[in-house]
């Protein structure tokens, strides 16, 4: 993963310009002071300089993702300035993730080979998201000593996307990055998970959680 210093932060933090967007997203518009708010949120969620690499790699999907909340809440990005209705991002954490409907407390957990839900609501049932909140994922991470998710399966409105998490071929760095996944307000989603074989393991998303400044939680 590239290495950054503190210069190449700064002048990387500042967004000038935006591309430019299709009319028919119909999302709704990002200052460039909304951009460098959150380039600035990525930079200070990041748990090391791998997991920053790949947030800056995929940060023009967390704007669209920004973008699409905003459509629905009509609030702008402040980040760790937002309050109220204002909008901010963190670092998916366990406590993001529902097992049947349970909320995780932490991605350490005791699995058996074979095919289960990572992911996902009551019941098994997909996870939808509200009108103000928005999820990416860019890629997992598993940083135990023999990880044992081989796959994951993230079920979409309009797609089902497969990773093959090939963990053994990068053991200094046991980081998987894909295409960013978006679910977007409303939408519903679930993911699967395939164990090579059992015993502990530590699979978490890399990814953010969009929301209001409301919701936010320790």
């Amino acid at each position: 993963m590239p290495e950054y210093s503190l210069e190449d932060i700064f002048n990387m933090v500042e967004q000038t310009a935006l591309p430019d967007y299709p009319d028919e997203e119909k999302l709704a518009a990002l200052s460039p002071e909304e951009a460098t708010a959150i380039n600035k949120r990525l930079i200070q969620i990041a748990e090391n300089d791998d997991i920053f690499a790949v947030l800056w790699k995929g940060r023009d999907k967390i704007y669209d993702a920004v973008r699409a909340v905003k459509k629905w809440t009509k609030t702008d990005f402040h980040g760790p300035n937002a309050e109220g209705d204002d909008l901010d991002l963190n670092i998916i954490d366990a406590s993001d993730v529902v097992q049947s409907g349970t909320q995780l407390t932490t991605f350490v957990k005791n699995v058996t080979a074979g095919t289960t839900y990572y992911w996902s609501g009551t019941n098994d049932d997909k996870v939808k998201l509200d009108d103000d909140e928005a999820i990416v994922i860019l890629g997992w991470y598993d940083p135990i000593d023999s990880p044992k998710a081989s796959r994951v399966l993230i079920e979409l409105p309009k797609r089902n996307f497969i990773a093959n998490l090939s963990f053994e071929l990068n053991k200094d760095v046991p980081l998987i990055v894909h295409e960013p996944i978006i679910v977007k307000p409303k939408e519903s989603f679930r993911v699967q998970v395939r164990y090579k074989e059992s015993g502990t393991d530590m699979l978490m998303p890399i990814g953010v959680h969009i929301r209001k400044a409301s919701d936010r939680s320790l």
